[in-house]
């Protein structure tokens, strides 16, 4: 059973909620302490000490991170297979790709990393794809980190080429969730894609077929999205569903810290949970048809959408 913070003690706890009171709590104490300064602080500095009280004031507009849930450094998710399939075209350029992987990295320090605890696999995407490794190969976290921090070698990145085939990489990734690969039944599966740009080539037609079969094998699909050029249908034809769990943008490379512990504290949930529908049982991640609707079971929960 996965153990997240929806699971530590005996009742449901919305860290969701808590996080939005949190930060409505945190902006109204900043705007009284804003309000206090501006009234007092002149008395005290003089009239003439203007400068002083811009800085005060400007550093008093910070706005807390959002879109984030506050995790401990290490998750006890005691079982999960997860693959990243990073996006390592021109258009990213090094120094970002390097963001990429310490985003990636940033991911795997919540979870302890072992044979029979959390697996990491990395594929990278330019071209065509690359298959860096698979689940099995790096057992230790300090090991694991290295060999995705060494991915960003300018050697490597040199070698690149112009492209963004997001499809044969997400059929690599699927791959490597194979049982032959070293992917566990019964374990939950997790596929995040980091991408920049829109597929090129024969991906523009074949990544949301592909990743619809992902999907279908119970591999949940994180979609994440950099820049402006992002499409959010894009994004929304690899991601899993609901969409607001699993369909992420961001401003910049920069950014992508912002968004780990809310993925974190969703990969941690139990991977166990059912949904009944029509009669059926369905396991957490799976997707199926229905007439004219996409279905899927998320939390117990089944969301559907129209096509």
């Amino acid at each position: 059973m996965l153990i997240g913070p929806d699971t530590v003690t005996n009742q449901h706890i919305d860290f969701t909620k808590l996080g939005r009171h949190s930060l409505i709590a945190n902006m109204t104490l900043n705007m009284m302490m804003r309000f206090m300064l501006i009234v007092f602080l002149p008395g005290l500095l003089g009239q003439n000490d203007t400068t002083t009280l811009v800085k005060v004031t400007e550093a008093m507009t910070e706005i807390p991170e959002t879109n984030t849930t506050t995790v401990p450094p290490t998750q006890d998710c005691s079982k999960a297979d997860i693959v990243f399939v990073l996006d390592s075209s021109k258009s990213v350029r090094l120094s970002n790709f390097i963001k990429v992987l310490a985003f990636a990295n940033k991911i795997v320090d919540k979870f302890d990393i072992g044979g029979d605890k959390v697996q990491v696999g990395l594929v990278r995407f330019s071209d065509k794809g690359y298959k860096d490794f698979f689940l099995t190969q790096y057992t230790g976290k300090n090991a694991l980190q290295k060999a995705i921090s060494a991915k960003g070698s300018r050697k490597l990145w040199q070698a690149q080429k112009i492209g963004t085939a997001t499809a044969p990489a997400i059929k690599l990734m699927s791959q490597a969730f194979q049982v032959r690969n070293g992917a566990r039944k019964g374990v939950a599966r997790f596929g995040i894609v980091v991408t920049d740009g829109k597929p090129t080539g024969v991906s523009k037609f074949q990544t949301k077929v592909l990743a619809e079969a992902a999907r279908n094998k119970a591999i949940q699909m994180f979609a994440i999205g950099v820049g402006r050029r992002i499409s959010q249908k894009g994004l929304q034809e690899i991601a899993s569903r609901p969409y607001t769990d699993f369909v992420y943008r961001v401003a910049d490379f920069s950014s992508l810290g912002k968004i780990t512990n809310k993925i974190v504290s969703l990969m941690c949930r139990d991977s166990k949970e059912t949904c009944s529908y029509n009669g059926k049982l369905y396991g957490f991640g799976a997707e199926w048809k229905d007439s004219c609707k996409t279905c899927s079971c998320d939390g117990g929960k089944v969301y559907c959408d129209p096509e």
